[in-house]
Order: structure tokens, then sequence, then C-alpha cells
């Protein structure tokens, strides 16, 4: 039996499903990593990274090739257009077409269950990647929050409430956000004014409750890292060279700003990932 981990980008997969990935292999299970937006600035450095990351934490990488949102999309060129463009601008067409390759992935390599980004951050790519997800059928889709986005409080309530999503989620409010911006290391440095104050009033604005609700977002899995997993997800991580000073640039920093986000959120000094199903309410 073989899982999927679906990743916008040459990273998202191991960063956001690094003990998943573990746990799945010890059950006996083959991880595959699909990566849709793989092409693009700077790719051949980072699809070879990726592939040593997979081998390190056990998994098999693969690559679609479509080009990363900057490099296919004039109306995703700067960080407020990734992070805060309309999913209107993205066609209909276009999202049928990533859904339709990961369907042709999904069946030559056997995949029973796929695990989708929920999009929390905002990012245009891990959006379309969500939506992508919420057309399959015949397949069991599980939902992943993305690191290192997820870290900063608020930003999965955020994305719940954009998505119109009845959760149980922990809340945090606006002034946990306005008082944690800065504190986790990926604010200062990924991507470039992202994070500036402009944003800041967008990423605030998610907070808002929505007037009702179209689906419900129920937790499925919560996986609770043993120190030796947590190592081991650090040790695959080191070997992204071109991306790991601008998220996490060495072990104590993924460990502190992991446990800071956990501690916020329950209280419980742990690193813990969450996956979810999503159904409609109608």
């Amino acid at each position: 039996m073989t899982i999927c981990i679906v990743s916008p980008h040459l990273d998202d997969a191991v960063l956001s499903c690094g003990i998943k990935i573990q746990r799945a292999r010890a059950d006996g299970r083959r991880v595959v990593i699909a990566n849709i937006f793989s092409e693009g600035t700077n790719s051949d450095t980072r699809q070879a990274e990726e592939i040593n990351v997979a081998r390190e934490i056990g998994a098999e990488a693969f690559f679609l090739n479509e080009l990363d949102a900057p490099d296919r999309d004039e109306n995703f060129e700067t960080s407020q257009q990734i992070f805060f463009g309309s999913m209107d601008d993205v066609s209909d067409d276009f999202i049928e077409h990533v859904k339709s390759r990961l369907v042709a992935f999904f069946k030559d390599h056997n995949v029973d269950t796929a695990y989708f980004p929920l999009g929390a951050g905002n990012h245009i790519d891990h959006r379309i990647a969500h939506a992508a997800g919420r057309l399959m059928i015949d397949i069991d889709v599980r939902y992943y929050e993305d690191r290192p986005y997820i870290l900063w409080p608020g930003i999965l309530q955020s994305r719940m409430n954009t998505l119109k999503l009845k959760t149980d989620v922990e809340p945090a409010s606006k002034d946990d956000m306005r008082e944690t911006l800065g504190h986790f290391h990926y604010h200062t440095k990924l991507p470039k004014g992202a994070f500036g104050e402009e944003n800041l009033k967008l990423y605030l604005k998610g907070l808002d409750k929505p007037d009702s609700y179209d689906a419900s977002a129920n937790k499925i899995e919560e996986l609770t890292a043993a120190n030796h997993e947590v190592e081991k997800t650090y040790k695959a991580l080191a070997h992204y060279n071109s991306q790991m000073d601008f998220i996490f640039p060495d072990f104590e920093t993924f460990k502190r700003d992991s446990l800071a986000h956990e501690h916020h959120r329950t209280g419980q000094n742990a690193y813990i990932e969450r996956h979810w199903q999503i159904k409609d309410l109608s």
C-alpha cells in the first residue's frame, strides 16, 4: 500500500509531514512525494536537494514539473500577489489540469491515501493544490497543516475561516498574531516583504468568522513525535541547502520555533503533526 504526500513545492512534504512519513515507513508502507510546482527558478538545484531529502527520510521523490507561480503567471509575482492574490485569477481549467495529473500519478503508483496541503499561509500554489484535493474522488484524501506557516498563531484558524470550514481548531486572537509577528525565524526571511504592515492587515482579517459554513474539518490524526523522529526530520531537511537558511537554519531554531508553536496552541512542550478530513455540510 502506498501513501502520497502532495507537495506544492520542493520542501513542503517533509517540512509538513516528516513524522507521518517516518511512521508510514515503519509500518511497511511505501511513501511517494508528488512535487507539483517543481520547475522554475533554481529548480535543478532544488530537485537534486529533494531527492537527497526524500532518500534520507525514506520516501521517493517525483516531479510533475509545473512552473512555480512567479515563473508561471504575472498575476503572482509579488509577495502580496502570491499570498493574497485571488483564486479567481486561477482558471478552473488549470486546477482541473493539476487534478488530472495527480489522478494519473496516483494510478501509476497505486496510491490509496493522499495528503494534500490545507493551504494555511495562503501561498497561491498551496491553495491551488488544496483546490485540486477537494476535487478528488475514489481515494482517501487527508489534509496536512502547512509548515512553517502554521507556526504563527492564527494562521490555521484564518485558513479555516477563509474556506468556511467549521472546526474545533484552537482559537487565536488578532492580538496573538500581532504580538507573535517576528517571533519565528521564517517571518524575518521568507519571503521578503510577506509579513509587512499591509499584509499583516490581510492576515488579521482572516480571523473574522464567516457568516456561514460550507463544510467541516475534522482532525483524524495527531502524531506526537519522539525525539529521534524530530531529529531525523531535521537531518533530512538539512539537505535543503538553498532553503533552510530562510526557514530553520539549524536544529535549535527548528526545535525552538516548533515547540513555541505547540506551546501557544495547546500548552504542550511537544512536536505534533495533525491531519484533517473535510466533509461538506450539505
